[in-house]
């Protein structure tokens, strides 16, 4: 029902402007539970993606280390 655009706002007026998550949904004309729900799907994946790069890194390291 809403766009990626929208979705990004309301998470980014709860992460990064300060508002609750009634106040962007307000703002932006959709529920409460949607952008929590928005907001915490973002926020796990972040974790999810930003531990693999981590990890990557972490083997690239290991790896430069074991060949010199």
């Amino acid at each position: 029902k809403y766009n990626y655009e929208i979705r990004l706002k309301a998470v980014k007026l709860v992460l990064e402007g300060g508002l609750s998550v009634r106040e962007a949904g307000c703002h932006l004309g959709c529920g409460r539970s949607q952008v929590h729900l928005w907001a915490t799907n973002l926020q796990t994946h972040y974790h999810i993606i930003n531990k693999r790069i981590n990890s990557y890194f972490i083997r690239m390291d290991n790896k430069k280390a074991t060949m010199i």
